[in-house]
């Protein structure tokens, strides 16, 4: 380790070295090591520290694992306080950009969230057609979309009211039993349930994404997410890319809070299709991995009212944020197009088209003549009038479903088929040379990054996550990080930080020089900042937690108010594959 003790020197300088006291290793399986890293030198007459936590493994022993797995998955989030509670405690502190608490902080209104089912596949035939039911210039497609719908329109009109700590209104019999399967009341926390009078109108009804997890209730519940495939123990677990966090991201009305905005494929089937061009881990069936850009570009669309699939480019396959070809031909319109918008006004170009709005796969959405909404964790897809019309295509969903197919064209990426993906950005090291620049400047390094710029009230859209820090040179925070080696094995490392004296953590370009000291060719930025949390799980390292009322086998110090471990949309899980295998040097 004195190696990269020097090289942690260069990569921090400052006024004096830094001196290791805590050096930890331990094998979770027989090709997965975990290796603990703590570092302290004294800087402006006080101590401040670097904290580290890495996994070695092979790439395929990497596992995305969306809370679809689990057994009655939303029924148990709604059983479930401690979770509720987390939900609305997340809500509110993103409501204020500080994260303070409504109870000390900000305008506190009654909230109740509904809970959306948005990775489940959904079963459909011709005895259980799709429902579809007309709104404004357009037609909504399936009953969770048509009800969730109707009830946010009753909320908006004042027609829901909270009396008592529940809901109450001019419900017809579907919309009350959904809202006593799937809705509850933040009546956990704040100044909701004191003092107020007993029955109040409702002001906002909160779409959350029922792939919800949150490591402490993964650790006790394990068993219920593993799929039927996974034929081995889940060794360690960490956050995946990017989700709608904040209130601005999820304003539209096809997207819901936390879901993931990132590239998903988790057992060869593509769960979040590569909205915006975006870095990404890809790996294959052999365990060959790669860390490349990933977008629209290299999708191919099965669609239910067509035969032959739809590819990129071309007159004939689909355009991506083109409004010249809007109306001549086929265009894909992303979270990209017109993001600097206010939230609400960036909507596809007026036309004589027929559009459908797509969201994990599904059509959620059609409409005559453009101007549709582009949800923020989805596309839209316009198509000329006179090549379909929207009759063909609502009675192709009924006959067929509103599903897609959605894949990766693996050869774009010199693979044959792609087992896992996982997209977050942006890749900070590329072949061994540090690429973190400034890339939140139109068109760096490829990748579509637009924060918004926060002056008070935001108001706009952006693209997911828009409170990115706008550097990527001068703002520290935790970091994850998810590295290839020359050798192609994997490493992924949580940078703790936000606690000088524990870590100060580090800057893109600082997380990319750690990659490259760790000896890492090429290194992806993930989700960081609270969501930087590290799982184990082996018996033997439940208890190695650094500060008492950390969950049970966190391994490092989270950075968010008394160092809890956040809500996670997708977990990144480290497993031990079945089969022969050589141990870890």
């Amino acid at each position: 380790m004195e190696h990269l003790q020097q090289l942690l020197d260069k990569i921090f300088p400052g006024s004096s070295s830094f001196a290791l006291f805590e050096s930890r290793v331990e094998h979770l399986g027989q090709s997965v090591r975990w290796h603990r890293l703590r570092y302290q030198r004294s800087s402006d007459s006080s101590l401040e520290g670097l904290s580290l936590n890495i996994l070695s493994f092979p790439p395929d022993h990497l596992q995305p694992l969306p809370i679809r797995f689990h057994k009655n998955g939303r029924e148990r989030l709604m059983q479930d306080g401690d979770l509720q509670h987390a939900i609305a405690n997340a809500f509110w502190q993103t409501c204020w950009a500080e994260g303070a608490l409504r109870t000390t902080r900000g305008e506190t209104f009654p909230v109740a969230f509904v809970i959306m089912d948005r990775l489940r596949p959904v079963a459909h035939s011709e005895q259980y057609p799709t429902p579809i039911e007309k709104y404004s210039n357009g037609w909504l497609v399936g009953a969770e979309e048509i009800i969730v719908r109707r009830l946010q329109k009753k909320t908006r009109a004042g027609q829901l009211s909270l009396r008592d700590g529940h809901l109450e209104g001019n419900l017809d019999p579907d919309e009350q039993a959904f809202l006593k399967k799937y809705t509850f009341v933040d009546r956990f926390i704040g100044d909701n349930s004191r003092a107020q009078p007993s029955t109040r109108p409702l002001r906002q009804l909160v779409r959350v994404n029922a792939s919800h997890l949150i490591s402490r209730l993964y650790a006790g519940e394990l068993g219920h997410f593993v799929p039927e495939n996974f034929h081995a123990p889940v060794l360690a677990a960490t956050n995946n890319g990017f989700f709608l966090n904040f209130p601005e991201e999820y304003r539209n009305p096809f997207t819901a809070m936390n879901d993931p905005v990132g590239l998903l494929v988790v057992d060869g089937e593509l769960l979040q299709a590569p909205l915006v061009p975006r870095a990404a881990f890809l790996a294959d069936d052999t365990g060959k991995a790669t860390i490349t850009t990933v977008s629209m570009q290299h999708c191919v669309l099965q669609l239910p009212w067509e035969r032959e699939p739809l590819k990129a480019g071309g007159t004939d396959g689909f355009a991506i944020d083109n409004e010249g070809a809007h109306g001549r031909q086929t265009v894909l319109f992303t979270p990209a197009w017109r993001a600097e918008l206010p939230a609400g006004e960036q909507k596809t170009p007026a036309g004589e088209v027929v559009e459908v709005a797509i969201v994990f796969g599904r059509i959620v959405a059609v409409a005559e003549g453009g101007g549709m909404e582009i949800p923020a964790s989805g596309f839209v897809l316009s198509v000329p009038a006179r090549h379909i019309s929207a009759s063909t295509v609502l009675e192709a969903i009924r006959k067929h479903g509103a599903g897609i197919g959605t894949r990766l064209r693996a050869e774009f990426f010199g693979m044959q088929h792609i087992n896992t993906a996982v997209g977050a950005g942006p890749a900070l090291l590329q072949n061994g040379q540090i690429i973190a620049h400034d890339f939140f400047a139109a068109g760096a390094g490829g990748e579509v990054f637009l924060p918004v710029h926060s002056d008070g009230e935001i108001t706009q859209a952006g693209v997911a996550p828009t409170r990115f820090p706008h550097d990527s040179g001068h703002t520290r925070a935790p970091r994850t990080i998810l590295g290839l080696k020359p050798d192609g094995s994997a490493l992924l490392c949580v940078i703790d930080g936000r606690l000088r004296e524990h870590s100060f953590g580090a800057t893109l370009q600082e997380a990319g020089a750690i990659g490259k000291a760790l000896g890492c060719s090429d290194v992806l930025n993930m989700d960081g900042g609270g969501s930087s949390v590290l799982q184990l799980w082996p018996e033997s390292l439940r208890q190695t937690t650094l500060l008492p009322g950390i969950s049970p086998g966190i391994a490092n110090i989270p950075s968010d108010n008394g160092h809890r471990d956040r809500l996670m949309p997708v977990v990144i899980s480290i497993t031990e594959p079945a089969g022969e295998r050589s141990p870890i040097a």
